[in-house]
């Protein structure tokens, strides 16, 4: 599997989840419905083979998707710029792993 199969919208939900955030938080910071991250977050689990969400952040992180050592600061920046760079480089990051 590669980091192409969750989009970048995916990815700072499942950030946001392993930095401990609940949906609602996760709603709150991306500027979504709670239902919509619900939604996102289905769909990484079901493209990770996950169960429960613990379970989808721990293979995340196993597969080098996340970092489950970053920081709640360090995970999504708050302005949208910052955002994109931190993904764009976080997508770059993950490309070169599977290319190992």
């Amino acid at each position: 599997m590669t980091s192409l199969d969750l989009s970048p919208r995916r990815h700072e939900v499942l950030h946001l989840a392993a930095c401990g955030l609940t949906d609602k938080e996760i709603a709150a910071r991306l500027h979504l419905q709670v239902r919509t991250v619900r939604f996102h977050f289905t769909q990484c689990r079901r493209v990770l083979g996950a169960r429960t969400r613990p379970q989808a952040t721990a293979i995340a992180a196993a597969r080098g998707l996340i970092d489950p050592f970053t920081k709640l600061s360090q995970a999504m920046p708050e302005s949208r710029s910052e955002r994109d760079e931190a993904l764009a480089f976080g997508t770059a990051q993950a490309g070169r792993r599977s290319a190992s």
